[in-house]
Order: structure tokens, then C-alpha cells, then sequence
């Protein structure tokens, strides 16, 4: 997986707001709350030969005097799974975008822990991508690049700064969701994009639709 240098743009220096460390703020830590623009990319080969691409842009905005931030992530998702539909083409556009509000509720006295409450949003806002070359009868040519449900989710997560390059961030986290009607998505053939790829943990098929989601040990704020 290929990840992005995070950018901080007018930043402060660290002392006034959040914690996670008394070092200089350099926008790489979760607890220390910059106006950052940050431009990543995640690369996913899988056996037989299907790819994931996805770019991610996120803009991440201080609040409450830097004790909290509100972050919105932009994913632009591509999608190779000719080793398992040869008839078709690779496809590509935009996916669900991501809101996440979160807020440091405890720093420890030296200012190395701290104690993050986050809640974050999923909206169906992904692209609707149409294969150049036909499907069998039974299988769609259309398909929703996202999830095609809003998917809410909340949690507790935790930072501890060894150093200004060297932290640990972990956290638990819980996610129900809901389905928005009128969109199509893959799960409608009987499996999501990501399910046809090889790819665990999704949500999207429609066995998962009304099941909770718990998540433990996965870092997911910036």
C-alpha cells in the first residue's frame, strides 16, 4: 500500500489545543488538529490478477480551539476484475465520500496520550460505472463504484507520541447502516465489487445490510 505525506497548511505551534505530544506539530499525528490537505493513494493486487486503486483527498479542519477537527475524505476508486469477468473493462470514478468529526476529551500530563471520541458518516455519492463489454444475462452492466447505503459509525480511539515521527493510534469503532433507494449497486448481482476482487471486510453485499459492524484495533482518523 502506497501512502501519502501529509501537508499542514497554517498550522500552529503545538501547546495551544489538543494534545499528543509537546513536539513541534508537523500534521502527521491524529491528536495534534492542523488545517491539512492530505493526498494518499492505496494499491491492492490480488491472486489471479484483479486490482483496487483508490486515491483518497482529505481536507481536515481544527475545532473547538484544536481539540477537535472535522474531516472530509474524497476517495476516486478504480476497479481491474477482468481475471474474474474476462468479457469485461477495467472502471473507475468517484466513491462514497467520508465526514468525520472528532474531539480529544483526555491528554495525559505530559501530553503523549490522548484520548480521542470520533463519529464519522459514509454518504452514497459514488459514481455509477457502466462496462463497455456485455455481461452475462444474469449479471448487471451497471455498477455502483460505492456502497450505495449511508453508513453511520462511532467510536473511541487512542494516540500515544514516542516522537514527532513515531507514534502508535489505535482505536474501536461501530457502524450500522441504511440503504438509499433508487441506486443500483453490484450486491444486486449477488456480490459487491470488492467481494468479486477478493477483498475482506465488506459490508455492502446484501447479507451485511442490517448487521452491526465492530471494529477493534483499526486505525481509521488521520
Amino acid at each position: 500500500m502506497l501512502t501519502g505525506q501529509s501537508l499542514p497548511v497554517g498550522g500552529s505551534a503545538a501547546g495551544s489545543g489538543g494534545g499528543g505530544g509537546s513536539q513541534q506539530d508537523n500534521g502527521t499525528n491524529p491528536a495534534q488538529n492542523l488545517t491539512t490537505f492530505i493526498l494518499s493513494n492505496e494499491y491492492y493486487t490480488f491472486e489471479g490478477g484483479n486490482r483496487i486503486n483508490t486515491t483518497y483527498a482529505r481536507f481536515k479542519f481544527p475545532t473547538f480551539e484544536r481539540r477537535g477537527s472535522v474531516l472530509f475524505e474524497v476517495p476516486f476508486v478504480y476497479y481491474d476484475f477482468r481475471a474474474n469477468l474476462p468479457n469485461t473493462v477495467p472502471i473507475g470514478g468517484l466513491g462514497d465520500i467520508r465526514i468525520q468529526g472528532t474531539y480529544n476529551f483526555w491528554t495525559s500530563p505530559d501530553k503523549r496520550l490522548t484520548a480521542i471520541l470520533f463519529g464519522q458518516a459514509f454518504l452514497p455519492t459514488a459514481d455509477n460505472a457502466i462496462l463497455a463489454k456485455p455481461l452475462p444475462e444474469d449479471s448487471l452492466t451497471v455498477f455502483n463504484l460505492g456502497t450505495g447505503k449511508y453508513v453511520l459509525g462511532g467510536g473511541v480511539g487512542f494516540v500515544y507520541a514516542f516522537a514527532p515521527n513515531f507514534l502508535i493510534a489505535t482505536c474501536t469503532s461501530r457502524r450500522s447502516s441504511a440503504t438509499r433507494t433508487g441506486r443500483t449497486s453490484a450486491a444486486a448481482s449477488g456480490g459487491c465489487l470488492p467481494c468479486m476482487l477478493g477483498k475482506t471486510g465488506c459490508t455492502s453485499c446484501p447479507s451485511s445490510k442490517s448487521s452491526p459492524i465492530t471494529s477493534p484495533g483499526t486505525t481509521i482518523f488521520i
